[in-house]
C-alpha cells in the first residue's frame, strides 16, 4: 500500500480546474520529483494535497486512510510536512521561534528534543539560531522552511521549488540534504524542482504534468534531461508515451 495516494485527484482554485484525473503514489523511503513547465499545475497539486486547493473529484489516501478535503493544520497533524516555495518562513521570528512554532502542528512533541535533532541536520541555521530569519542567505532559508515543516515529525515532506533562485553550490547542498532526510528521518519526500538534472539525480521515480495533467510516471533513472524537456513541449520520446 503506497503512503500517499492520490486517486482520479482533479483540483484547483474557486471554479477553475487547474490538474486533471491525477493519479499519484508515494512509497515509503521514496523520493519522487514532479517535474514540468511552468504554470502546468505543480504547486496546485501538493496545494490541493495539503488542503490548500480545492478539490473538485478525486481521494487523497495518507496510510491507507482517507483526507480528502480536511483543513491544512489537520493534514499536518496527520503526518504532511510541507514546505511552499515563498511565504515559506516568518522572517520577524527567529529561527528558533520559527521552529518552535511550527512544532505546535502536532501533539505530544518535544519541541527541544526535536529542535536538536533538527540541527543536527541542518548545522547551517544551528549556528543562526538566535538571528532572524529575514538575516538568512536563501539557501539557509529554504533550510529553515525544510526543518520548519520536518520538526513536526511527518512520514510525508512536500517541498515546492525549494531551489529556485539558488546557486549551483547551494542547490547541491539543498538536494544532498534532502536525501540525508529520507535516511535519517524515514521520511518520504515529493520534491518539485525546476533544475530537471538535479532532480532525476535526487528521486527515485519522476512523475512529468504537462497541461494539468501527467504525461508521464516511471524510474528517474530510465530518462534523460533533454527527454524531460521534450515532454515540456508535447513531444513523444518513447513508444510506451
Amino acid at each position: 500500500m503506497p503512503l500517499l495516494e492520490a486517486r482520479n485527484l482533479t483540483a484547483g482554485y474557486e471554479k477553475l480546474k487547474i490538474v486533471r484525473g491525477i493519479n499519484l503514489a508515494l512509497n515509503e523511503g521514496e523520493i519522487l520529483s514532479v517535474l514540468g513547465p511552468n504554470g502546468a499545475g505543480k504547486s496546485t497539486l501538493l496545494n490541493a494535497i495539503f488542503g490548500v486547493a480545492r478539490i473538485f473529484e478525486g481521494k487523497v489516501f495518507l496510510n491507507g486512510k482517507e483526507i480528502t478535503g480536511k483543513k491544512p493544520y489537520e493534514v499536518a497533524r496527520l503526518g504532511i510536512g510541507y514546505a511552499p516555495q515563498i511565504q515559506n518562513v516568518f522572517p520577524n521570528l527567529t529561527v528558533e521561534e520559527n521552529l518552535e512554532l511550527s512544532a505546535f502542528k502536532r501533539n505530544g512533541i518535544d519541541v527541544k528534543k526535536e529542535m536538536e535533532s533538527i540541527f543536527k541536520l541542518f548545522p547551517e541555521i544551528e549556528r543562526r539560531r538566535k538571528n532572524f530569519a529575514k538575516t538568512l542567505s536563501g539557501g539557509e532559508r529554504q533550510m529553515l522552511a525544510m526543518a520548519r515543516a520536518l520538526i513536526s515529525k511527518p512520514l510525508v515532506l512536500l517541498l515546492d521549488e525549494p531551489t529556485a533562485g539558488l546557486s549551483p553550490k547551494a542547490t547541491s547542498v539543498l538536494l544532498k540534504k534532502v536525501k540525508e532526510i529520507v535516511i535519517e528521518l524515514n521520511v518520504s519526500v515529493i520534491l518539485v524542482e525546476q533544475n530537471v538534472t538535479k532532480a532525476l539525480e535526487t528521486s527515485n521515480r519522476v512523475a512529468i504534468l504537462v497541461g494539468g495533467e501527467f504525461v508521464y510516471q516511471g524510474n528517474s533513472n530510465e530518462l534523460t534531461r533533454e527527454e524531460v524537456e521534450k515532454m515540456f513541449f508535447g513531444e513523444k520520446v518513447r513508444q510506451e508515451l
